[in-house]
């Protein structure tokens, strides 16, 4: 028998992936395997019984694995294992059918971390670095299996369930555009390139089979114990399904009816109706429904329905309905509905409704009304209702005004002309008794539509009156005024009304720090709890500044 050796292609740590040549030829196994062992420093081992030694078999080699040529004598009713230098055959047990190859690139390239994938059942595979793969078939009927890898079309690979088969498959690409242009880079970028998208497939290992798989697969339901174990495997991130349990944490594609997760749910597609997780819920498509995390809710695309965040809910996409959060409510995207949170309300677009937030609210365009210590949007078209409110659109204005009292004092008022805050500083420029008193206070205002050249304005302020030598007194002036504001252009205006003044005061005090006639008082009070009551009525003239010249309807 003449044998014509070829070719040994090495390099190769793999001895059952070592490429040999050899002619076509009839020879018994115990020769195919003697030749084998002379074409690679590999030995073979079995147990008696295993192979029948002087079965004769046809083999050939061209540039083909050890493994391959072992099929050939084999099929699969023989396992291959190495060990070393020495490759193990023992007998296959198994009942089932298995199907196994090799996926190569239009190049004769191996293709590895391709998945191999039964849609029907979902169990799954991936070719190892020299492209192959195998996979046990569960039935006798006729399986398609499909083969995806990421920037390469799926092919799909029919399977008979009574028989076991090995194949080659060559992978079409799908878009290797960024692949050339790697390839024009200089070396050293180009294998750092590599390398870290090789580490990082490592890191994420279970990930791979997201990114090679495109289509997306259907189920009733399934449970899990954390991503990728449960029933829907290696694919559990391309699967939709009615119903998901997670008794800890679980990766799905969608969510049809509903989800709860031990700790945290996560979902590449959309989730309807029912979410809930003990920690977080982590959605890449739309949530419709109910969405309820312990810690936190964030969403990349819109919701619609009722969004419950222990500490935050964050959404990418648009908002429509009811979203409250311990902390933090952070809308990427236009609101329709009610925000509420302990400490912050953030919309990036147009928020139609309402913030509601124990400490600041944010919005770019309101359409309603922000509740809070501080708001602060571009422009409203509605109301403001805070301790501080401020529109950069809206009202707002530097005021200076002289009264009845010999009070000259300067005003920030900002905010809406439905609803202002109003800052005041002041200082008595007529002193009583040489001493000179100034005083700091905080009030709100409305006003009628600031686009006008005449505005009505109603303010309530309260101010804290101190004397000059800044000791703790406990005198205090309630104001409500009324009156009329004329622009002149753009910027400036004169304003001028009456008020009625509440003044109080400690009873020891000999006399009213102000300069106000006795016959000027209307109603007096004297040791009423500790405190002596005054009631007038007075002025007001100023000089009023527009802040933003161009306000718009706020």
């Amino acid at each position: 028998m003449l044998v014509f050796f070829t070719q040994i292609i090495i390099g190769q740590n793999d001895l059952l992936e070592k490429r040999i040549s050899f002619s076509k030829q009839t020879t018994t196994v115990a020769a195919a395997l003697k030749l084998i062992e002379e074409l690679t420093p590999c030995t073979f081992s079995y147990a008696g019984g295993i192979v029948q030694k002087e079965k004769v078999v046809l083999i050939w080699a061209k540039g083909t694995s050890v493994r391959e040529v072992l099929y050939q004598m084999f099929g699969h009713t023989v396992h291959c294992t190495q060990r070393k230098n020495i490759i193990i055959l023992t007998k296959n047990k198994s009942n089932t059918s298995t199907a196994s190859g090799y996926v190569q690139n239009a190049y004769g390239e191996p293709i590895a971390n391709a998945t191999v994938y039964d849609p029907d059942n979902l169990r799954s595979t991936r070719t190892n670095a020299y492209g192959y793969f195998e996979m046990q078939l569960r039935s006798d009927s006729i399986k398609p299996l499909v083969i995806s890898k990421s920037l390469h079309r799926d092919t799909l690979m029919v399977a008979k369930g009574d028989q076991s088969l090995m194949t080659h498959v060559v992978l079409s690409g799908r878009d290797t555009t960024w692949h050339d242009r790697l390839m024009e880079w200089p070396d050293s970028i180009k294998m750092g390139f590599l390398k870290m998208s090789q580490w990082t497939e490592k890191k994420i290992d279970n990930l791979v089979e997201m990114r090679n798989v495109r289509d997306t697969l259907s189920r009733s339901g399934q449970i899990s114990l954390v991503p990728f174990v449960g029933s829907n495997g290696r694919l559990s991130g391309r699967v939709a399904n009615d119903w998901s349990l997670n008794l800890i944490g679980g990766l799905n594609g969608a969510v049809h009816f509903a989800e709860v997760g031990g700790v945290f749910n996560v979902n590449r597609g959309d989730v309807r109706y029912f979410q809930l997780a003990g920690m977080l819920n982590l959605v890449d498509g739309d949530v419709r429904g109910c969405q309820i995390g312990g810690v936190a809710n964030v969403n990349n695309k819109s919701i619609n329905g009722f969004q419950c965040g222990g500490i935050v809910n964050i959404n990418h996409g648009s908002s429509v309905g009811l979203m409250a959060a311990g902390v933090v409510n952070m809308n990427l995207n236009g609101v329709k509905g009610l925000a509420a949170a302990g400490v912050y309300n953030h919309s990036s677009d147009t928020l139609i409704g309402a913030q509601i937030a124990g400490i600041f609210n944010t919005a770019r365009i309101v359409k309603g009304v922000q509740i809070g210590l501080i708001n602060k949007a571009d422009t409203v078209h509605g109301a403001s209702f805070g301790f501080i409110s401020i529109v950069k659109s809206g009202y707002q204005q530097v005021a200076l005004h002289y009264d009845e009292w010999d009070y000259l004092g300067m005003q920030w008022r900002t905010g809406t002309h439905f609803f202002y805050n109003i800052v005041d500083i002041g200082v008595q420029t007529v002193p009583v008794k040489t001493k000179t008193h100034f005083s700091y206070g905080y009030g709100i205002g409305v006003s009628t539509n600031s686009r006008k050249p005449w505005v009505w304005n109603n303010d309530f302020t309260v101010h804290h009156l101190v004397p000059g030598e800044w000791k703790n007194s406990q005198e205090y002036l309630g104001r409500y005024y009324c009156g009329v504001e004329k622009r002149w252009g753009r910027i400036w205006a004169l304003a001028f009304g009456f008020s009625a003044n509440l003044y109080a005061f400690e009873m020891n005090q000999q006399q009213i720090p102000l300069s106000i006639e006795q016959n000027q008082i209307l109603w007096s009070e004297d040791n009423h709890e500790g405190l002596s009551y005054k009631l007038w009525i007075g002025w007001r003239a100023g000089m009023r500044f527009n802040l933003n010249p161009k306000p718009r309807r706020s």
